[in-house]
């Protein structure tokens, strides 16, 4: 639904379900209270609302799907719920002014490009994480469970003072200390910690 006049909205508590693309360009929504019983909110469904500035998401939503909140250029401020278990691909992706997040204890996977392009500069991984995918961070500092178990080739792209990279190999992983090429001492990694 695209709405150019859309500014705020306070949804019924009778919903438990918001559709694909429902507020898909909505650029001027800058508030929106969602209902505590919701269960569902479908693929793209804040895309480019580039006017909202906050959102708590209920207790009884697992997913955050596809896209949700993709160009949500204002998105400062996000409460997750308790009960997420999975932040699928570009979920956040490009929310430029997204500075902080808390993962829930629960959350099982970040799909790929979830925080991609976000204003996080540090994040902690609950230790319920056991998939985290190419590209899934855009951070500085990492924090990890020490049993993270599947990944792709790599999870975060070394930005400006990074010096960590996960490399994931079907058989495991490993911490390695490879210096971003714009501020590269030596081309020779180290490895730091390896996890069978």
């Amino acid at each position: 639904m695209f709405s150019d006049t859309l500014h705020s909205i306070t949804l019924p508590s009778t919903i438990k379900r918001i559709e694909d693309k429902c507020f898909y360009f909505c650029f001027r929504l800058s508030s929106i209270t969602l209902p505590p019983d919701l269960e569902y909110i479908g693929t793209e469904t804040f895309w480019h609302c580039e006017a909202l500035k906050e959102i708590k998401i209920p207790d009884s939503v697992e997913i955050i799907p596809t896209g949700c909140f993709r160009y949500c250029f204002n998105l400062s401020a996000i409460t997750l719920p308790s009960s997420l278990k999975s932040i699928k691909s570009h979920a956040f992706c490009c929310c430029s002014k997204l500075s902080t997040i808390t993962l829930p204890e629960g959350l099982e996977e970040i799909d790929y490009y979830a925080f991609y392009c976000t204003g996080i500069k540090n994040l902690i991984l609950p230790l319920s994480l056991n998939e985290l995918h190419s590209m899934g961070l855009d951070v500085r500092e990492i924090t990890t469970p020490n049993f993270l178990t599947l990944c792709d080739d790599y999870v975060y792209r070394p930005t400006q003072h990074v010096t960590y990279e996960i490399i994931m190999f079907k058989q495991g992983y490993k911490w390695n200390y490879i210096p971003h090429p714009q501020y590269a001492i030596d081309d020779t990694p180290e490895d730091i910690i390896i996890i069978d």
